[in-house]
């Protein structure tokens, strides 16, 4: 009896067992670039986090982190000839409880104050726009790296060229095809 056990579980297992499937016919799921661009727009670096593109984050941190620097730092240089300017202007006017020492009056002038203060404005505002322009690129890249996350890169690219006859008078020409690869492929689901 069983022995009769013993053969009917093992004919039951290999009749309702499952086949193996291969995994490399199949594609992740794609990735939502509207998450991703989202993601990145709110914390730099979240949309390539979610792509799986990881080594991204320090460079995009890199480059926020140093465009904020030299914005920040041209501000506070900025904010300083600003006051010293502020203070020349009081001490001109004869206003004898301005009259202390400056950090950089002994080194320039008015002119040169005036001048290095532009400087530093232009250089504040261009900080700017190089650290929003950095944030933005890093958006684009995130929704850009999403789009393309099931793209093909196939090896099974192939381009014939052949030479042909057409009509009459006969006419001689060549014809370039180009056939990629395009094979649907199923999507597994998680």
């Amino acid at each position: 009896m069983n022995k009769y056990i013993v053969i009917f579980l093992f004919i039951s297992t290999s009749l309702f067992s499952q086949e193996t499937i291969d995994t490399t016919k199949f594609l992740k799921p794609p990735k939502n670039p509207t998450i991703a661009a989202f993601a990145s727009a709110i914390f730099p670096g979240a949309g390539q986090i979610y792509n799986g593109k990881y080594w991204k984050v320090p460079i995009i941190y890199a480059a926020i982190g140093a465009s904020g620097y030299y914005t920040y730092t041209a501000n506070y240089y900025y904010k300083l000839y600003l006051h010293d300017l502020w203070l020349l202007e009081k001490m001109n006017d004869g206003d004898t409880a301005w009259n202390q020492a400056l950090l950089v009056m002994g080194i320039y002038d008015e002119d040169q104050l005036r001048e290095k203060k532009n400087s530093l404005r232009r250089d504040r505002d261009l900080g700017l726009f190089i650290t929003i322009g950095l944030w933005g690129l890093n958006i684009l890249d995130a929704y850009v790296d999403a789009q393309l996350s099931n793209f093909d890169v196939s090896d099974d690219l192939s381009m014939s060229v052949k030479p042909f006859l057409k009509g009459y008078p006969f006419v001689m020409g060549i014809t370039f095809r180009f056939t990629p690869n395009i094979t649907k492929k199923k999507i597994l689901r998680l």
